[in-house]
């Protein structure tokens, strides 16, 4: 099972056509036909591709290494409820921030 992870604030932004860059990353993981694609969200941590959330100003820029880990932990939490982490093959399309805290 392939799964891929973008990063939701991008996801935002996409919706009105604002950044290119997400949807040549959305592009990309359609073409691998995983069986997941995730978004990680600031605010919500992992969500479906195909939630529906309100706009929120939040970013892990803002948040000092506890809390990152601890955002980063509750998203992982949600991702084990829905795939197998130790067996399925991951592919993570977001900046340093929402990707160093998730990679062991």
């Amino acid at each position: 099972m392939n799964s891929i992870s973008l990063h939701r604030d991008q996801f935002m932004r996409c919706k009105s056509s604002i950044i290119p860059l997400f949807r040549k990353n959305l592009k990309y993981a359609e073409s691998h036909s995983p069986n997941h694609i995730f978004i990680l969200s600031a605010k919500h941590g992992l969500v479906k591709l195909d939630d529906e959330i309100e706009p929120y100003d939040n970013t892990l820029n803002k948040m000092n290494a506890s809390e990152k880990k601890e955002w980063a932990a509750l998203a992982i939490t949600k991702l084990k409820k829905i795939v197998d982490i130790l067996q399925d093959r991951f592919t993570l399309l977001a900046g340093n921030n929402y990707r160093k805290h998730h990679i062991n």
